[in-house]
C-alpha cells in the first residue's frame, strides 16, 4: 500500500521498529509481544515518558501507555498496517534527566548514546563478517578508517586513552552468505546479540569461553547484580545463563569473594580475592601464559608485568601460601621467587602497605586490590593517579547524587550512592573512572558547593586530609 503524500516516513524510525519485531537474521519468526517488550527495555538505555503516539503508513495515530501497549502496537503491525515514525515532540527520562525528543534526528542521537564499542571487542563478533573498509567514531571525537579485522581489533587494544565508541553508519556485514546493511546502533547492538543467541550482553564479568581453555571456575560461586541482589550458580552453563540473561537494567557485576579457580593443566586451585586477581588470571592466559610446558603458580605478576609502569619501592615483604614470609631487595630476587613458586609453596600476596614510584610519585598499596587495579591501568594506559579517589578519601564532604562517571574509554555510567559510586570506579575489564560528568555539587558543612572540574574536586578532596 502507497503511503499517504502528507504521511512521512521515517527510515531510521522504521528500521529500528522493525528491529525489535523481527530480531537477529537467523530468527525465522517474529517476536512475541514479551521478547518485544524485553527488547524496548534492553536496547534502549533511556525510558520513554508516557503517554507518547506512533504514526502509520496510512496516517492514523495511536497513543501508547506504557512499554506493553508500544510493544503490542510493534507486534501487532502487518504488511499493510505499519509503524513509520513517532509523533513529535516526545520526552525521554536517562539517569532522572528528562530530555525532549523533537525529531528524528534527536531520536537517532539518543538511540546511538546507547551503544558504545568499547564494552566489545572482535573476538565477540562471531557470526558476522565486516565489509570492509568500514569507519569507527573514537572517544576524542575522531574517526578511524579500519580495512581488515586486524586494524579493527588494533583500535581496542592501542596504549592509548582514546577508544572505539561507536560505528560511523550505515556499513555492511555478511551473516550467513547473506549481505546486509547496518543503518543504525539498535541494528547493530542486535546483529551483535544474534551471535550470543539473541541476548543483550550486559553484564561485566566475561563468558566462561574466554577462560576455559585454562582454568575452571570452582563452583558453586554467588554472583553480584547491580542491584546489590545474588545469585548462587553451580555450572558453567548456569554462569552463562545468569550473563546472558541480564538486562540494561539488571545485569551481573562481580563475584562475591573468595572465589577458587583450577587451573586445567596442573589441578592446581588457586584463590581469587578481587575482581582484580580474576582479571588478572584471564589477562594471563589470554597471553598464552597458561599454554605450554609450565603452569604459573604465583598469584603475584613478575616485575616484567609493571616495569614500564611503576618500579616497586624495596625491600618489600612476600606472603607464602602456608602463611612464611620472605623478604626481597630488588626485581630479581623478587622474580626468583615468583618463578620457583610450586602448587604447594607459591607467592600469594605481598605483606602491606607497599609503596611504588610511578613518573615520581610515591603510591601506597594497603591491600591486593590496589595492586592489581594499578596493575591493571598500566595496561589500559591509565596513570592511577588520574583513577578518581575512593569515598573514604573525602570523610569532610558527601557528593549530592546522582553524578555521572566517565571511565578512560570515554563511556559513562550514572550512580546514586557512596556504594555505588565506590563499586564502580573500575569498571568492565577495570576499565578506570578517571573523571566526573560536570558540574557536580557537594554538601560541605551545610553548603552547597558546585564542582566545575577535576581540579576542583581535588582540591576539596585534598582540604580533607
Amino acid at each position: 500500500v502507497d503511503n499517504p503524500k502528507h504521511v512521512q516516513e521515517s527510515a531510521m524510525v522504521k528500521s529500528v521498529i522493525n528491529s525489535l519485531r523481527t530480531g537477529p537474521a537467523q530468527s525465522n519468526a517474529p517476536a512475541s509481544q514479551n521478547q518485544v517488550n524485553s527488547a524496548i527495555s534492553s536496547y534502549f538505555c533511556f525510558d520513554f515518558v508516557y503517554p507518547i503516539s506512533v504514526l502509520y503508513n496510512d496516517g492514523t495515530v495511536q497513543s501508547l501507555a506504557d512499554d506493553n501497549e508500544f510493544a503490542q502496537a510493534i507486534v501487532d503491525q502487518t504488511n499493510s498496517h505499519f509503524i513509520i515514525d513517532f509523533v513529535y515532540p516526545f520526552d525521554i527520562t536517562q539517569n532522572g534527566t528528562v530530555t525532549t525528543i523533537n525529531n528524528e534526528n534527536d531520536f537517532n542521537i539518543a538511540v546511538d548514546s546507547c551503544f558504545t564499542l568499547s564494552n566489545f571487542s572482535l573476538s565477540q563478533m562471531t557470526c558476522f563478517d565486516f565489509v570492509y573498509p568500514v569507519s569507527v567514531e573514537m572517544s576524542d571525537g575522531s574517526v578511524a578508517t579500519v580495512n581488515n579485522d586486524q586494524e579493527f581489533e588494533n583500535l581496542f587494544v592501542q596504549a592509548s586513552m582514546v577508544g572505539p565508541v561507536d560505528m560511523v553508519y550505515p556499513f555492511d556485514v555478511t551473516q550467513n552468505g547473506t549481505t546486509q546493511t547496518i543503518s543504525n546502533a539498535v541494528e547493530f547492538r542486535i546483529l551483535m546479540d544474534s551471535c550470543y543467541g539473541n541476548v543483550v550482553y550486559c553484564s561485566m564479568l566475561p563468558p566462561s569461553d574466554i577462560f576455559s581453555s585454562c582454568f575452571d571456575i570452582v563452583y558453586p560461586v554467588t554472583l553480584v547484580y547491580n542491584d546489590g541482589t545474588t545469585l548462587v550458580v553451580n555450572s558453567n552453563s548456569e554462569y552463562d545463563t545468569a550473563l546472558f540473561d541480564a538486562t540494561a537494567n539488571h545485569y551481573v557485576v562481580d563475584f562475591q569473594y573468595d572465589i577458587e579457580m583450577s587451573v586445567n593443566t596442573t589441578g592446581t586451585v588457586i584463590t581469587i580475592h578481587n575482581i582484580g586477581e580474576f582479571y588478572s588470571q584471564i589477562d594471563y592466559c589470554v597471553s598464552g601464559g597458561y599454554i605450554g610446558s609450565g603452569a604459573f603458580y604465583s598469584s603475584l605478576p613478575l616485575s616484567s608485568d609493571f616495569a614500564n609502569c611503576f618500579d616497586i619501592d624495596y625491600p618489600v615483604t612476600l606472603l607464602f601460601s602456608d602463611g612464611s614470609t620472605q623478604s626481597v631487595a630488588n626485581d630479581a630476587e623478587y622474580d626468583q621467587y615468583i618463578q620457583s613458586s610450586t602448587m604447594n609453596l607459591y607467592v600469594a600476596d605481598f605483606v602491606y602497605s607497599v609503596t611504588v614510584t610511578q613518573n615520581g610519585n610515591t603510591v601506597t598499596f594497603n591491600n591486593r586490590g590496589d595492586f592489581d587495579n594499578m596493575l591493571a591501568n598500566c595496561s589500559n594506559g591509565v596513570n592511577p593517579g588520574l583513577v578518581l579517589p575512593n569515598s573514604s578519601e573525602f570523610p569532610c564532604f558527601n557528593i549530592n547524587y546522582p553524578v555521572t562517571l566517565v571511565y578512560s574509554d570515554g563511556s559513562t555510567l550514572s550512580v546514586s550512592s557512596n556504594t555505588d559510586y565506590d563499586q564502580h570506579l573500575y569498571g568492565a575489564q577495570n576499565i578506570a573512572a578517571v573523571d566526573f560528568q560536570y558540574p557536580v555539587t557537594i554538601a560541605q558543612n551545610g553548603t552547597t558547593i558546585t564542582i566545575n572540574s577535576r581540579a576542583d574536586f581535588d582540591s576539596y578532596v585534598s582540604g580533607c586530609n
